[in-house]
């Protein structure tokens, strides 16, 4: 049955976890996080803590329940340094100076460009920004400019040895992103054309309610109406997962879903049952 042997007696039972429940726990966590990133970070931690106790696990430990316990314990980590941290964050620097930066693009301009690290460190400082902008515009998506203009700075540094002086760094950083950004849009048509139809377009007007709704809730609120709706967790597997009884979260999942509704405005109810 799932969960009921002894957890992670080795690498392979490791990986087999990895493999059973990576997906719903980074769903899991974005909710908590509003980022995959961040819930990325969250979930590979919350592996490595499981993986660093298993001398401690018994036969019989609900490895699931275990790891979405971690996982909310490390997410709700991540929330607290990130708010502690801003708080500690300096004032946001002055804006950049126009003329200033037409300086900058003139001296790189002259110079040999990427004629070692330094230069390249350089390069990305200056040019990163507007690249990304301009990826970004092409691709439509940050995640894939990021992409990008990353493999736009490591092509031309692989080509600085048929660079010449004068060559102008930024035009042809410009090129390289625009062709690489074409290929990668070319890629994305032919992946479309062999996979099945996407299902219909969710409304993003009611996505950016919903997202914005569920930041309302506290993380455990939200953690809780995420694992029961849209993981289908039950409230048993909930109180295992949260060290509270089950009665007490049935209760309070039921006020979060009704704070939503009433925020959302669709009328939503809490559905009976045995969750």
């Amino acid at each position: 049955m799932q969960g009921s042997f002894t957890p992670l007696a080795d690498e392979s039972a490791l990986e087999a976890a990895v493999r059973q429940y990576q997906g719903e726990l980074l769903r899991y966590a974005a909710g908590i996080l509003g980022s995959m990133a961040d819930a990325e970070d969250a979930v590979q931690t919350a592996f490595l803590k499981a993986w660093r106790s298993r001398a401690r696990m018994r036969p019989g430990t609900n490895l699931r329940a275990l790891l979405y316990r971690i996982t909310y314990r490390t997410a709700l980590d991540m929330l607290r340094t990130a708010r502690r941290t801003a708080r500690r964050l300096p004032p946001p620097a002055p804006a950049a100076d126009p003329a200033r930066d037409a300086e900058v693009h003139d001296a790189l301009a002259r110079l040999t460009p990427l004629a070692d690290e330094s230069a390249l460190e350089a390069a990305v400082r200056q040019y990163q920004g507007e690249l990304l902008r301009y990826a970004a515009g092409i691709l439509g998506s940050m995640a894939d400019a990021e992409d990008a203009v990353q493999t736009a700075f490591l092509k031309a540094w692989r080509s600085r040895a048929r660079m010449r002086p004068g060559t102008n760094l930024r035009a042809l950083l410009y090129r390289i992103t625009y062709r690489t950004a074409l290929d990668m849009l070319r890629t994305a048509r032919r992946t479309a054309r062999r996979l099945p139809p996407p299902a219909p377009a969710a409304d993003p007007a009611r996505d950016a309610e919903v997202h914005d709704a569920l930041a309302r809730l506290t993380p455990l609120d939200r953690a809780l109406v995420w694992g029961q709706v849209v993981e289908g967790l039950s409230y048993r597997e909930l109180a295992a997962i949260h060290g509270r009884p089950e009665t007490a979260l049935r209760s309070r999942c039921c006020r979060a879903k009704q704070r939503l509704a009433a925020w959302l405005g669709d009328g939503t109810k809490e559905e009976g049952g045995s969750r």
